[in-house]
């Protein structure tokens, strides 16, 4: 009999990951970890920017009081993006730095040729 938890959808075949693989991916070159978590911080600030002008939402879905001390969820919202510029800033530049200054200069006269 056909067992309809077993099934799966069309185009939606089962891949079995070899032994020790993460299901989580990134490109070559890219940490799996920074993008979870830039993910995560665009979620949550869609989230707060949607929920702004909503009246009756929680005090801990709103910003911080200016006169009083502390802070919610919301008002770090942009720190930790700061926070992840600041991390991928760095890995970017080495990337294109390995690569040679005439290499990355003769690719940003290129796209630039491409955009225009």
């Amino acid at each position: 009999m056909n067992n309809p938890a077993s099934a799966a959808a069309p185009g939606l075949e089962r891949v079995n990951l070899p032994t020790g693989a993460s299901p989580i991916t990134a490109k070559a070159g890219r940490q799996a970890s920074l993008d979870i978590y830039r993910g995560l911080v665009i979620v949550v600030m869609t989230l707060v920017n949607y929920l702004s002008p909503v009246q009756g939402v929680p005090a801990w879905s709103k910003h911080w009081p200016e006169s009083l001390d502390g802070y919610t969820y919301v008002d770090v919202v942009f720190p930790a993006f700061l926070f992840i510029v600041g991390v991928a800033i760095p890995l970017a530049l080495s990337r294109r730095l390995s690569c040679g200054i005439r290499c990355w200069a003769r690719r940003a006269r290129s796209s630039c040729a491409r955009e225009c």
